[in-house]
């Protein structure tokens, strides 16, 4: 099965003049926003006030990052609590949550077997860049609704498993930077 057939896929807004950092308007996600790590945070979301109804995203909507180095899925985020659009290049992808999971359609995405396929299928000499009609006909494995449920729990958790070892790690290297920066005061001075 290809996304096409579970998803409709849109571009995103175009942003005339670029996003500039607003007041008022919508919520304003761009490229920049995500890292391969995930979303940067609502809080640092630029405003526009030029967004037409039409592009608002609603939550369980997936970004897509056609350009760059990665080209990465993402589930809108749920700290996104007001009207926001996605401006290009991201693409939207809008499952149809009858046959497919948001979170489990992100994860197969963000898998080896669609990465190779984006990789292999980008345009672009400099930038890798997915069109949409490469984005569309990615084929997808589509257990069903409550399997693809499962999937994508375990895969938030084990995320999160590896973001704490990763924020562990950085404790204990800290800590340990602070215990020698401690034992190298607290010793006498033996230089004459």
């Amino acid at each position: 099965m290809k996304l096409g057939d579970v998803a409709i896929v849109r571009s995103s807004f175009t942003a005339r003049g670029g996003v500039q950092g607003s007041t008022g308007g919508v919520l304003a996600i761009q490229q920049s926003d995500f890292t391969a790590e995930g979303f940067a945070g609502v809080e640092f979301l630029a405003r526009t006030d030029e967004a037409v109804s039409r592009h608002v995203l609603t939550y369980g909507d997936i970004l897509f990052r056609s350009r760059g180095q990665f080209t990465t899925a993402w589930v809108v985020p749920e700290e996104i609590k007001e009207p926001a659009i996605a401006v290009m290049p991201l693409f939207v992808i809008r499952p149809n949550r009858v046959k497919v999971n948001s979170h489990y359609l992100a994860w197969v995405l963000n898998q080896r077997a669609s990465q190779q396929y984006f990789r292999q299928s980008s345009q672009g000499q400099t930038i890798q860049m997915i069109s949409k009609s490469v984005l569309e006909n990615v084929e997808l494995r589509l257990p069903p609704l409550d399997r693809q449920e499962q999937i994508a729990k375990a895969a938030t958790l084990a995320a999160q498993q590896q973001r704490l070892e990763a924020r562990l790690l950085q404790c204990r290297h800290q800590l340990i930077d602070l215990q020698l920066q401690s034992a190298a005061q607290d010793s006498p001075n033996t230089a004459r």
